[in-house]
């Protein structure tokens, strides 16, 4: 190197101290390097462990990170991928109109997120949700696409199954011929189903949110409603039947089965099932009023009336069985009938029973061609009349029997025949004195049947109870004894 003058110029020899500056500032900038590129690892290693697809592109949709969960979910691997437009990618067909709004929408600087239909390698597609967002450098200058994308399908799967079970379950509640309902707290109905809607006669927009449960309760059993309330708050259940009035006042009989719910949702409801059983309830009360009634006929009743279930224990004992056999109902109820039977007459009464049952006839006399007894509580036996009906009931066999106290009968009829057979004893015997009597017409004795002959005083002694006691009549006294009668036949 020269210099002007034509003369060699030396070199300029750097000094140790700026060489040794040089040094420190490469090895800074190495270890820069190399933080920045661990950190870019770092970043790199953080994405790759997301479970969720994420993928960036250029302006132009081309691909230029395409992480390994991407790889999994999608099928392409990184390599695959690099440098391809994402629309020729991961839109499904049905997407792809909807994709190209997304990415002018990007390109303008809008992020997006939401469901979108993608496709994998092999053509299969499904439900992902996505949020995409541009990417910007230091200078604030759009540099890039980045989206991330998660598979929904399970997610999906059990909304559409839960869809499915509340169509079927809102369905159900809503054809339901019982009534469903919720309310609150403090009695507010909160919902209504189709069938309480049309019972009720209201509104359903003057009803819900607007009416109490005290307000369609009948006004004279409106008092109930606080203790209802009390039991829902304090056991989370109650039951029973409630008296309802309906929009036009007609009075309806509900059996209700309500349940409190406070988990899962924002405050406590109550959770309200009824069965409109008025009709039934009209039902039951004739069926109780006639019973109440025929209860009063077969305890007026004269005779004995006792009813058996198919195991011939006692079901009905009126106060004449009471009366007759000693014995109060609430004893004889639920007691075999034995127990007013004479020990030696309890087989051949339950053979009849049993032969009765068998026979396909609904009554019969008992004991028509044999007498027929009853055991008192006293253990006294006595003659009965009985007749007996049988009815099939609930799917068991009932048998009623009538009985009639005969003992006054009896001792009636027992004092006739013999009655009877003294007047007839009597009959026979005077028949056989006023007869024609052969008699002697001089020492007046009479003839036997046998040919002999009597005195009249011993043949009257023996065909006859008369007994004779002696005297003399005036007429023999006159001619016997003289002396002691006058001129003029008088006894002097």
């Amino acid at each position: 190197m020269k210099n002007e003058g034509g003369m060699k110029k030396k070199p300029v020899r750097k000094s140790s101290r700026q060489a040794a500056a040089k040094n420190t500032t490469g090895r800074r900038q190495a270890k820069e390097a190399i933080r920045v590129e661990e950190s870019i690892r770092f970043q790199a290693r953080l994405l790759d462990s997301l479970e969720q697809a994420v993928i960036a592109t250029n302006l132009a949709g081309a691909v230029i990170y395409w992480n390994r969960f991407a790889e999994s979910l999608y099928g392409w691997s990184a390599e695959e991928v690099a440098g391809r437009n994402i629309m020729e990618l991961t839109p499904a067909d049905i997407s792809k109109a909807q994709g190209a709004e997304i990415l002018s929408l990007l390109r303008a600087g809008q992020s997006w997120s939401g469901e979108f239909f993608v496709r994998r390698r092999d053509g299969s597609t499904f439900p992902v949700m996505i949020s995409d967002s541009p990417v910007y450098d230091d200078q604030g200058k759009m540099i890039a696409i980045l989206g991330i994308s998660r598979d929904i399908t399970e997610r999906k799967r059990i909304e559409e199954a839960l869809r499915i079970s509340e169509d079927r379950y809102r369905d159900l509640v809503e054809h339901s011929l019982d009534l469903i309902c919720t309310h609150d707290l403090d009695g507010l109905i909160l919902s209504v189903n189709r069938a309480a809607v049309n019972l009720l006669g209201y509104d359903p927009k003057d009803f819900i949110g607007k009416r109490t449960l005290r307000d369609i309760l009948a006004r004279e059993v409106r008092y109930q409603f606080d203790d209802y309330m009390d039991r829902i708050r304090r056991d989370g259940v109650a039951s029973g039947v409630m008296a309802v009035q309906t929009a036009q006042g007609e009075k309806r009989v509900w059996e209700y089965y309500n349940t409190l719910r406070t988990e899962g949702v924002a405050a406590p409801v109550v959770r309200g099932m009824a069965h409109d059983i008025t009709d039934r309830w009209r039902t039951e009360q004739a069926l109780r009023a006639s019973e109440g009634r025929l209860a009063g006929i077969v305890d007026s009743a004269m005779d004995a009336i006792i009813t058996l279930d198919d195991a011939q224990r006692i079901i009905v004992f009126n106060a004449a069985a009471e009366k007759m056999f000693h014995c109060a109902s609430r004893e004889a109820v639920g007691q075999p009938i034995d127990r007013f039977i004479p020990e030696r007459s309890r087989s051949a009464h339950r053979d009849h029973i049993r032969d009765f049952s068998q026979a396909g006839v609904t009554n019969r006399a008992m004991g028509s061609s044999q007498s027929v007894s009853g055991l008192r509580a006293d253990g006294e036996e006595f003659p009965i009349e009985a007749s007996i009906s049988q009815v099939e009931a609930s799917g068991q066999k009932l048998y009623t029997v009538i009985l009639r106290d005969i003992t006054d009968r009896r001792r009636a009829e027992t004092e006739r025949e013999q009655l009877i057979v003294q007047l007839q004893d009597a009959l026979a015997k005077i028949k056989m004195l006023t007869g024609l009597l052969p008699i002697c017409a001089n020492c007046k004795k009479i003839r036997d049947k046998e040919g002999a002959w009597n005195d009249l005083e011993v043949y009257l002694r023996i065909h006859s109870e008369a007994e004779f006691t002696h005297g003399i009549c005036p007429d023999c006294a006159r001619r016997l004894y003289p002396e002691f009668f006058d001129n003029g036949g008088t006894l002097s």
